[in-house]
């Protein structure tokens, strides 16, 4: 890569990550985006990189660096919403508070099976904090199906969006 042209760096980056995941090396994959990310930040790539990187980050179960990524895309960064990178970190950010409500909840869940006095405040708080989340993922949800109402994952996202009102109504 040190003989590439400077502009061709960044694409390339992106392909030597999209290879290390397709071999199932989502760490290596990563590391790639990261330092695409890093070495060209106003490059028009690194706003894949993040969403791309955002997606591993939240298969890895770390969502707070995902939502970072996905967060900047969205509020940081001179993307609009008639780019498809925006619309996919829309989108993505409203699964991820999504996902993290519906762990949140089934933990809160799991303490409902061994009932005790001690249980109860902490399963309280678990549900205050699924509730939270799943209040963050419906309003990115719903903006999303507002803005892009033809898109063929409507029908999905609105089950979801749905789900998580009937979850996040748990909370007393």
């Amino acid at each position: 890569m040190p003989f590439e042209r400077v502009d061709f760096r960044p694409r390339c980056l992106m392909k030597l990550a999209q290879n290390f995941f397709a071999m199932e090396r989502p760490s290596q994959a990563l590391n790639e985006l990261r330092r695409c990310i890093r070495l060209y930040p106003d490059h028009p790539l690194s706003y894949q990189a993040r969403l791309n990187a955002s997606r591993i980050l939240s298969e890895q179960s770390d969502f707070d660096a995902a939502g970072e990524y996905l967060e900047f895309n969205l509020y940081d960064g001179t993307l609009n919403p008639s780019s498809p990178t925006w619309r996919e970190s829309l989108y993505e950010l409203g699964k991820l508070f999504y996902r993290r409500g519906e762990l949140q909840f089934t933990d809160a869940e799991r303490l409902k099976d061994n009932w005790n006095e001690s249980n109860k405040l902490q399963r309280l708080q678990m549900l205050e904090q699924a509730h939270t989340q799943f209040l963050q993922g419906i309003r990115r949800l719903e903006e999303w199906l507002k803005r892009y109402p033809d898109d063929e994952r409507r029908y999905d996202t609105m089950y979801s969006v749905g789900s998580a009102y009937r979850m996040a109504s748990q909370y007393p």
